[in-house]
Formats: structure tokens, sequence, C-alpha cells
């Protein structure tokens, strides 16, 4: 969902010929950006931890995007990063709580 949220916004830019891809591809990416932050982050992860992690995994993978965009030589790549570790950060601290969530679910009388 938070891949889908930062890729709609391409529909701001009306000389954007592949939208409908581009959305796609920002849903599949924040998809895989919380299957590899749920490698690390449990229900036992602090606060500071799984923001950490969120927020390196989601520079990693916005990184990814800005090289193979042209880096600095194109003039929407650089806005790739900041918004890559801002859902990273998102993406940590979701979850994490939803592992919180199901750990107490699981076993309710332990704390």
């Amino acid at each position: 969902m938070v891949g889908f949220l930062g890729a709609v916004s391409i529909y701001f830019v009306p000389q954007e010929p592949y939208q409908h891809f581009i959305v796609v591809a920002g849903t599949l990416s924040g998809s895989l950006l919380a299957l590899l932050i749920t490698t690390v982050v449990g229900a036992r992860t602090s606060l500071p931890a799984a923001l950490g992690w969120g927020a390196l995994m989601g520079l990693v993978q916005s990184s990814i995007v800005f090289f193979a965009k042209g880096g600095w030589l194109s003039w929407d790549a650089p806005f790739v990063v900041p918004t890559g570790l801002v859902s990273g950060l998102i993406l940590g601290l979701t979850v994490r709580r939803l592992a919180r969530t199901e750990s107490a679910r699981a076993s309710p009388g332990t704390s």
C-alpha cells in the first residue's frame, strides 16, 4: 500500500507516457520492501531498531531506482531516495506493530 501511494503521484506528471507501469512497479517495490523488513524486524525488535532497519532497507531499495534512472543527471531521480527512506520508516513501524499484535494474540497469557 505504501508503494502504491508513493507511485500514484506519477499521475500529476502529464508528460510521463508509462504511468500505469510506474504504479505497478511502485506497488511491487513497496511489497518487496515490506518483505525485506520482515526478515529482520520482529515482535521483540526495539522501536529504534525497527526504524533503523526500515530506513536502511528503504534507502538501499530507493538507491537502486535512483541509479537506474541516471542518478543526479535525471531531473526526478533525486526525489526517489527520500520517498524510499520515508516508506522504509513507515513499513518498519508497521511490521513491528503487526508482529507484536500477532505475538500477543498467539500467546495471550504471557508477556
